[in-house]
């Protein structure tokens, strides 16, 4: 979805007035040295992640400590032992399993519900949705997922130099009770000097009751085509590394790619590709992943079915949807998802929650319809 014009311009203006040069947040976010289900169906995951070293690539973010509410979910029994596998229902998991030779550990194993959601968070007047009615409803909604994939989330500056002008971010944060929240990255204002016309930073943020690293990486795409308005967000992918069950870590990758329709949208997107694919070799090539977001792909005409084989292909991915045969596989809004040599990943449903994310008069939230995945996953045996 495009950037509005109008906002563009009123940031300009607020970027003049409020400098920002310093290259740095109060949320910590730095500089890298490289460029560029329904609701109710709940699994808990507590406990906390350390820190680890941050990915290359991208700005990096992060807080000391967890960016998110600590409260459990409603009905829930709380947070869990970060050191206990998480069972199929949320629980720990524990026990032994017999053998000749005495007893075996259980391999953990559990699942969780994803969900990937563009919720159109542009100020109002300037989104296609109405986000300052929509979004206080989409927050609480949130809760129903273990994992969550927002894009189009944009945090308000503070202080707010163009207020009454505002995103919406913040709200989902005080309204979404997942223990773990990455930290959004900063606006810049057109103070990044790999992208000077971006006034928005990528908009993309990841909330989780699996416990999460306190850093996430943020990479813009390396071009951007202004026949969407992309050139003025640094649209691009962020990761954040999750952990299971110790010594089981998935990488999560949060993106919005390109938008438009013109040849130059398609080469750009068909290079985003391949700047994700060789991030993933980079920072991921002996682990799980999964891949979430809004692709801006048409897979059901020429170049973006081969773009996306493409990378299922060379990122060894599969994609949730045409591993279920769901009914709509040429949408947008996906989640790709592969295993490790330690742990096996597998998508179990794949939903569209249009009737759940709607207004009490039916409304939808967003003009995205969000998408949930349920995975189950499990410990690999250890080769003998």
């Amino acid at each position: 979805m495009r950037v509005g014009r109008v906002w563009v311009l009123a940031f300009a203006i607020g970027a003049i007035a409020c400098g920002n040069d310093d290259g740095k947040s109060e949320a910590g976010v730095k500089m890298a040295d490289a460029a560029m289900p329904h609701a109710g169906q709940r699994a808990q995951a507590g406990g906390g992640a350390g820190g680890g070293p941050a990915g290359a690539g991208g700005h990096v973010s992060g807080a000391p400590g967890s960016a998110g509410n600590d409260a459990a979910e409603p009905g829930g029994s709380g947070a869990l032992d970060p050191d206990a596998a998480l069972a199929p229902d949320g629980g720990q998991q524990d026990g032994d399993a017999g053998s000749d030779s005495g007893p075996v550990p259980e391999l953990a194993s559990g699942s969780f519900l994803a969900l990937t959601y563009n919720v159109a968070g542009l100020p109002e007047g300037l989104s296609s949705s109405m986000p300052a009615r929509f979004t206080p409803m989409i927050g609480p909604l949130l809760n129903g997922y273990d994992l969550v994939f927002l894009q189009e989330s944009w945090q308000t500056p503070d202080p707010n130099p163009l207020a009454p002008l505002r995103g919406y971010h913040e709200i989902l944060v005080a309204t979404a009770n997942h223990p773990h929240k990455t930290v959004p990255c900063e606006q810049p204002f057109g103070s990044d000097p790999r992208r000077p016309t971006a006034l928005l930073c990528d908009g993309v943020n990841v909330f989780s009751r699996i416990p999460l690293e306190t850093t996430t990486t943020h990479v813009a795409w390396s071009t951007c085509v202004d026949t969407d308005s992309d050139c003025l967000a640094l649209k691009g992918f962020s990761m954040t590394r999750a952990q299971l069950a110790p010594d089981l870590p998935v990488h999560l990758y949060d993106l919005h790619m390109e938008a438009g329709i013109s040849p130059e949208d398609d080469s750009a997107r068909a290079g985003g590709i391949d700047q994700l694919l060789a991030f993933i070799g980079e920072q991921s090539q002996q682990t799980a992943i999964i891949v979430a977001g809004d692709f801006n792909l048409n897979t059901d005409a020429e170049p973006g079915a081969s773009q996306l084989a493409r990378l299922l292909e060379l990122g060894a991915l599969s994609d949730a949807c045409s591993e279920l045969s769901c009914e709509q596989p040429g949408s947008i809004d996906k989640l790709l998802y592969r295993s490790s040599d330690e742990l096996e990943l597998r998508a179990e449903s794949w939903e569209r929650e249009s009737d759940v994310f709607v207004s009490s008069s039916g409304e939808p939230l967003s003009d995205h319809a969000p998408l949930a995945v349920r995975f189950s996953w499990s410990a690999k045996p250890a080769e003998p």
